[in-house]
């Protein structure tokens, strides 16, 4: 059974070397960058994106979207460290950016989603405006 949540270093999610479902480039759906299947997407940058929903049609379309493929997210780590409690310097030890797999697939992410996708589908009937955010 595959986890819910991956976490590997970014060089390794780009060279995909193993056998995992989520090396299927047809499989994934990359929010570190646009995309042409993102039809709905009216802002995107470092942090993730957001998702504009008029309609239930549109809220389905992202829906679908969303829970077809695993979802792969960008993440830049930096330790920091200050050098001295009455100095205002720091130091930066170490920085790395890794791939956060949303394995769309499993039980509790798909019971996430659900939830949050109820709620909006309420928020559209009650005439509410609404996006959908997806952020690292």
């Amino acid at each position: 059974m595959e986890h819910a949540i991956e976490i590997i270093p970014w060089c390794d999610y780009l060279t995909c070397n193993t056998t995992r479902a989520w090396c299927d480039r047809d499989g994934r759906l990359d929010l570190s960058k646009e995309t042409p299947d993102i039809k709905h997407r009216i802002k995107s940058d470092k942090n993730g994106a957001v998702f504009r929903v008029s309609t239930k049609s549109d809220l389905e379309d992202i829906s679908s979207l969303l829970l077809s493929k695993y979802i792969i997210l960008r993440v830049t780590l930096i330790h920091t460290q200050v050098g001295s409690r009455y100095a205002s310097d720091s130091v930066t030890i170490w920085e790395g950016d890794y791939a956060v797999i949303i394995n769309t697939k499993n039980s509790k992410v798909q019971n996430q989603f659900d939830k949050v996708f109820t709620d909006a589908r309420i928020n559209i009937d009650t005439g509410w405006n609404y996006s959908v955010e997806v952020t690292d």
